[in-house]
């Protein structure tokens, strides 16, 4: 009987003690997230002076998912400055769909589209870099994988 009293006692202490530590770790957690929810709040009301808007918030995640479909390549050859500009722009895209068929030849690549970041400067040796849309995310993963048969091209 005396054994049973002593784990009895024993199992009441550290069920105290287990209910002591969890109501610290609740607090802790609880102080942790009100302190969140301020600096968070505080970052929301002080962008520049401006407050987000759902707008904003859905404008900057369509902003952020269209650049998901984007690649860009560098060290492309441009056309020649002399090219007129809709044959450069058909050429460096006849020139991409080339390239990414011997990166993924199971890849749709009709739909992709293809134009020059900066602007043109005809004394510059380096080529600019060129920015492919492609039709999904997939896509770009497929060829972010195959990384290396581009570097071969």
């Amino acid at each position: 009987m005396s054994h049973y009293r002593d784990f009895k006692s024993l199992i009441t202490s550290l069920k105290n003690e287990f209910i002591s530590t969890l109501n610290d770790f609740k607090m802790d957690l609880n102080e942790k997230f009100a302190t969140f929810k301020q600096e968070i709040n505080q970052k929301l009301s002080c962008n520049s002076g401006q407050n987000l808007g759902m707008e904003d918030i859905m404008e900057e995640v369509h902003l952020r998912h269209s650049k998901q479909q984007n690649l860009i390549v560098f060290g492309m050859p441009e056309q020649p400055v002399t090219l007129q500009r809709d044959a450069a722009i058909e050429a460096d895209a006849a020139e991409v769909r080339l390239v990414l068929q011997t990166c993924a030849p199971t890849l749709d690549i009709c739909s992709t589209q293809s134009s020059r970041i900066g602007r043109l400067n005809a004394s510059s040796v380096t080529p600019r870099p060129l920015r492919v849309t492609l039709s999904s995310v997939n896509d770009v993963h497929t060829i972010m994988r195959n990384a290396a048969k581009l570097r071969q091209v």
